[in-house]
This record gives structure tokens, sequence and C-alpha cells, in this order.
């Protein structure tokens, strides 16, 4: 609400950016995995949001396009250490073993190649590469494993991977029936779980007990089809609004910004298919950066034209 400027919309963006450096960082200085799981990173104890690998994983993916603009708005020693920076992102992201975070980080990338240069294309697939060889040889097996298990596996890792993915298809379907049940209203913000388990306990079997790990469904059955179409119109109005200030706008860094912008919603909502983010955090924020930048660009095209009728040549 306080942001005016162009130079004030980067500033937010880097600062998004750092943090998640400083959450790769952190998480591999001090994280650890789950109680029973130490090949899964997580950072801080409890039920604290980074203590999920998956969590923690979009976290740092979502710092990577803004770490990437700072970098590309910059040259000299600046510039390698911003780019340095991506190292432990990537590693920590890695660590992880989310396979969320591997199918956000490649749509991501293919969003950007579309409209990067030939060299930045270049650059992009023969970096990619180099990390994907460092991973295999690197990686725990039981992290490369869960990356490559969805429902057979071969081992004690690939197991417990495959049942996740299973378990997750089960709470899909289960916040598909509630929407199907409650589609106007839904069954209350924050209620799945009990809505779930008062279902199951009436059918005479146990409940999931478990959030719907996807914010699609978790709006669908909640608060009805109203709020999903609503969660759906802002972020494409995110992302969308962003298209013309991409490609048309004046200021190289506006254009960046824009599209690296557009990276990192995308990828939120490619992340928002296998977790429940809905009502908070990281999707406000986005949305947030999105309108601002917006906004802050037709302020400035409005204060040019107002200028160019007041000064005609």
């Amino acid at each position: 609400a306080f942001i005016r400027t162009i130079p004030d919309c980067l500033r937010v963006m880097y600062t998004v950016a750092l943090a998640g450096a400083t959450i790769g960082f952190l998480s591999l200085v001090v994280g650890g995995g789950k109680i029973g799981d130490t090949s899964r990173l997580g950072l801080g104890g409890g039920n604290g949001t980074l203590a999920d690998p998956n969590f923690l994983c979009l976290y740092i993916l979502i710092g990577l396009p803004f770490l990437w603009l700072y970098a590309s708005l910059n040259t000299g020693f600046k510039k390698i250490l911003l780019l340095s920076l991506m190292l432990p992102m990537f590693v920590g992201a890695a660590r992880t073993g989310s396979r969320m975070g591997l199918l956000t980080l490649v749509v991501g990338l293919l969003l950007y190649l579309v409209f990067a240069s030939v060299k930045q294309r270049l650059i992009v697939i023969v970096t990619g590469g180099v990390l994907l060889i460092l991973a295999l040889f690197f990686l725990p097996q039981r992290i490369t494993e869960r990356f490559t298990t969805y429902f057979e596996a071969h081992s004690a890792q690939g197991e417990e991977a495959a049942e996740s993915a299973e378990f997750r298809k089960r709470v899909l379907i289960r916040g598909l029936e509630l929407t199907a049940e409650h589609p106007f209203f839904g069954v209350g913000p924050g209620e799945f779980m009990d809505a779930e388990a008062a279902e199951a306990g009436e059918e005479g079997h146990r409940g999931m007990w478990h959030y719907t790990h996807n914010s699609y469904t978790e709006l669908s059955s909640e608060t009805g089809i109203a709020g999903l179409v609503l969660f759906v119109i802002a972020l494409f109005g995110a992302y969308r609004g962003l298209s013309p200030i991409r490609n048309k706008n004046p200021d190289v860094r506006v254009r960046r910004a824009a599209l690296f912008t557009q990276m990192a919603v995308v990828m939120t909502a490619v992340g928002a298919f296998f977790l429940s983010i809905a009502y908070g955090g990281i999707v406000i924020v986005l949305v947030a950066i999105s309108a601002t930048l917006q906004a802050t660009v037709a302020n400035r095209a409005k204060l040019a034209r107002l200028q160019a009728s007041e000064n005609p040549r």
C-alpha cells in the first residue's frame, strides 16, 4: 500500500529474493529431516511451516525468480555474488526431495524459455543439465528415488513416496466429493478435516484427519465454487495483468520485473495443486507484488501523459 515508485517495487522483490536465499542457506546449515525421515530436509521444528519439506521447497523456489531478476540488473562482483546465492537454494530445494518442487521449477523454467533470447535459453539448458548431473551424483539415493517414484516402489524410501502419492490422491477425491455435496458455501473455511472425519464416522470408518494437499479443492470444498473462482481470478489477474508490461514497457527493468514476477506466480499456481496455501502467506504476497507493479506502471504512464499535455511541443 505504501509503494509508489518502480524502485520501491524492485526493493520488495529483492527482499523476497534475499529471504529465499537466506532460507536456502539456513536449511543446509541448521536444517534437518522430519522425525524418522532424516533424508528429507526441513527447517525449524514442531509444526512450523518450513519444517515441512514441501513448504520449504516452495518458499525457496519462489525466491529464485526474484534473485535472478536482481542479478540480471547488476554487473561485476555483485552479479557474481547474487548468482552464487542460487547454488544453496538449488541444493536446499533438491534436498527436500519434493516432487512438487521439481515440477514447479520445470514449469517456471519453461515459461522463462518461451520469452528468453537464444543465448539465455542456451545458458539455462546447459546450467540445468550440469545441475541435473551433479544431483544424480551427490544427492542421497533415497532422495533421487523419491523423485522417480509415484505409485510403484522397490525400496523402503520408494514405498514411502508411493504411499504419499496414493494418500494425496485419496484426499483429492474426498475434496472433490465434499465440493459436490456443498457446492455453494462449502463446509466452512478450515473445516475440511472435521467435515471429512464426520462423514467418515457416519459411514463407520476412520477419517483421514488431514488437509486437502490441494489449494483448489481446499477452497472449493471449504468456501464453495465461488471461493475457488475468486482465487483463480486473483492468480490469473496477477499473471495476465503483467503481460502488456512485459511486452511493451520501455524500461528494461520493468519488463524483466514483470517476467520474473509472472514466473513466480505460475510456480505458485503449480505448487497450489499440491499444498494447502490458499488462505495466506506466499499467495497473498505474490498477488500483492503483481498488483503493486501494475498500479505503479499505470500511475507512471498517467503522470507522463499529464506532463506531456501540460508541456506540448
